[in-house]
């Protein structure tokens, strides 16, 4: 990704917000905040990291430390490019993914992903996202009352993934 994109006009997708609230090695808190856009620059990164599926949903069901860090590196990107890391001669690095990576624990991952699927439905068109706001409904509703039955199945389990 280029440092300066001014000769260049670029469309920024829809973004979501996300809030980290974070605690440093001295025990002081700060609070890290991001919009992320899942774009097609954070669709072919999350690919060529992970080896797996974004536009089939593949990735959606193999989320794990690994693909939730790398989705949410290259979520956070088209709005926070200071993130985007090079070594002297220009070549990416994974700097930028590791302090990423450092903002991450067990206690926001839940959060994180959240944001994540909303990130991905603000991308879709119209008619899909109209979709996939209704699965994701029905699943919070599954939720907050297990008993009952699902109307219709979901396109993706956990996340609304672009199946459907």
């Amino acid at each position: 990704m280029p440092k300066e994109r001014s000769l260049l006009r670029r469309r920024i997708a829809p973004s979501t917000p996300l809030s980290l609230e974070l605690v440093d090695d001295s025990g002081d808190k700060f609070t890290k905040n991001f919009r992320l856009s899942l774009d097609y620059n954070a669709a072919s990164y999350i690919e060529l990291k992970s080896g797996l599926g974004f536009l089939d949903g593949e990735i959606w069901g193999r989320l794990n430390a690994t693909t939730i860090s790398i989705m949410l590196y290259a979520a956070i990107l088209a709005n926070h490019p200071e993130y985007w890391t090079v070594d002297r001669e220009d070549r990416p690095t994974d700097d930028g993914l590791e302090v990423i990576r450092s903002y991450m624990d067990m206690e926001n991952t839940e959060k994180i992903t959240k944001a994540l699927n909303d990130a991905y439905v603000a991308s879709l068109p119209p008619d899909k996202k109209e979709r996939a706001l209704k699965a994701q409904a029905e699943a919070e509703a599954r939720a907050e009352n297990p008993t009952k039955p699902a109307a219709t199945p979901s396109p993706q389990p956990t996340a609304i993934g672009a199946g459907g």
